[in-house]
């Protein structure tokens, strides 16, 4: 219990920090920045769909090997917007404005099987709440849901609505 109580102090604090390895990218209407559009057209595709999905889903991997530096840890986020939203973010378009237009996401999660058999129910439960608080606050306007497996099975699920909905989330462990 006692290497537990940090781990989730890490989460809630780097969750509040997220949004600073995120932030909004703005770019001058008048002009296409080549740049910008180069470095969204190049991402980890096994992290996520798209540049904005693999850099959230990266940072929660490195948040996560912070916290337990031994145990093993991936993530993927796939975000859905219109086809208009998702073009206009890849020729360069505001970031936050996309991040606004993601009307839902997944993020699949493979957690060590010792951490997970390790962790208590209620630490299980703390743990997703954390990643749906992150996702809720990275992507506002967007339901989702979350999927972790471990090494061989799923073993716990997520669900929220959009903040418009504002329903509580729902967490199930399998």
């Amino acid at each position: 219990m006692k290497r537990i109580l940090p781990v989730i102090l890490i989460l809630i604090v780097s969750a509040i920090t997220l949004s600073a390895c995120t932030s909004s990218e703005p770019v001058p209407t008048e002009t296409i920045n080549q740049e910008l559009q180069d470095q969204r057209k190049t991402f980890n595709d096994k992290r996520g769909n798209n540049y904005q999905a693999a850099k959230t889903a990266q940072a929660l991997v490195d948040i996560a090997k912070t916290a337990s530096p031994n145990s093993s840890f991936d993530a993927f986020i796939k975000l859905d917007a219109s086809e208009a939203d998702q073009k206009k973010y890849e020729l360069g378009g505001d970031e936050a404005e996309y991040k606004a237009n993601v009307d839902w996401m997944i993020l699949s999660v493979v957690i060590d099987s010792s951490l997970w058999n390790k962790s208590s129910e209620d630490y299980k439960k703390d743990l997703i709440a954390s990643w749906i608080k992150i996702m809720q606050n990275e992507y506002e306007n967007s339901g989702g849901m979350i999927t972790v497996s471990n090494d061989s099975r799923k073993v716990a699920e997520g669900t929220w609505s959009s903040s418009q909905v504002g329903s509580e989330p729902k967490i199930e462990l399998k």
